[in-house]
């Protein structure tokens, strides 16, 4: 007798067996950073005043933060500072101006790879997602030319740092089943995204959902057909009586209704 349980639930696509799953999307990220790193490095060594708008926040703003900071270091006063986003962003740069020094050349060099660094992980989790290499690539092109992107990295500021620590858990909650260590490593990017720029609160709520997608308890009546597995979630009074079987989870892979609530609250915050 035919076991609606075997049925086969339609997924992501099929990976390559010849490649390494630990390994898949690696080739994405180093393309995609090295792609970056030729778009983004010499408009920096060259000096010159692209994205004019973002070069001002750099001169008025964030450039002579990062020296306070550095100035103060370890004892950094972050009762009041000159600056509308959180202290996060600048104190990474501090510290490693310890060591590097604060050279405008150099600071710019090194917030340049928090760009670098969000487009090497998208690439990378679309690439295991997608199971090729290529399309992972493809598809982190786009916002690899995005002017925002590139303005943000040629000049200090603090939205690609803040956008590189979203994408863990967006692409996390949008890609992958919610287990508590992954919750977790969700929750401390979450808030060291908030720590760059507050109105990263909105986060909050695609984690959320994910956190409600993994605590459902999901159940059907033995014997009925394939389409108890899209059946509805909500659960009878009439049911508790009856015998019940889990629903096996459903597979990894698709994002659409975490990233639905992510685009929502990002809209309204």
């Amino acid at each position: 007798m035919h076991d609606p349980r075997s049925a086969s639930v339609p997924g992501p696509p099929v990976e390559d067996a010849a490649v390494p799953t630990r390994t898949r999307g690696r080739i994405a990220a180093v393309a995609i950073a090295l792609i970056a790193a030729g778009m983004i490095w010499p408009w920096i060594l060259a000096e010159r005043d692209a994205f004019s708008q973002k070069s001002y926040d750099h001169d008025r703003f964030h450039l002579p933060l990062v020296r306070s900071f550095a100035a103060q270091w370890p004892a950094v006063d972050l009762s009041d500072y000159d600056s509308a986003t959180g202290p996060g962003y600048h104190l990474v740069l501090a510290t490693a101006a310890q060591v590097l020094g604060d050279g405008e050349t150099m600071l710019q060099m090194l917030g340049s790879i928090f760009a670098i660094g969000l487009l090497a992980t998208v690439a990378w989790r679309l690439a295991r997602w997608r199971g090729s290499e290529l399309e992972g690539l493809l598809l982190t092109l786009p916002l690899a030319a995005s002017p925002y992107l590139l303005g943000n990295a040629i000049w200090l500021m603090t939205d690609n740092l803040s956008l590189w620590l979203l994408a863990v858990p967006i692409l996390g909650s949008s890609l992958l089943s919610a287990t508590p260590s992954r919750l977790g490593r969700w929750g401390v990017a979450a808030a060291a995204a908030c720590f760059v720029r507050q109105i990263n609160l909105w986060v909050l709520a695609p984690i959320a959902i994910a956190t409600w997608f993994a605590t459902w308890t999901t159940t059907r009546r033995p014997g009925v057909g394939d389409r108890s597995r899209h059946a509805s979630w909500s659960i009878s009074p009439e049911a508790v009586a009856e015998e019940r079987v889990p629903i096996p989870e459903p597979p990894e892979g698709r994002p659409g209704p975490v990233l639905l609530a992510a685009a929502i609250a990002f809209l309204l915050y």
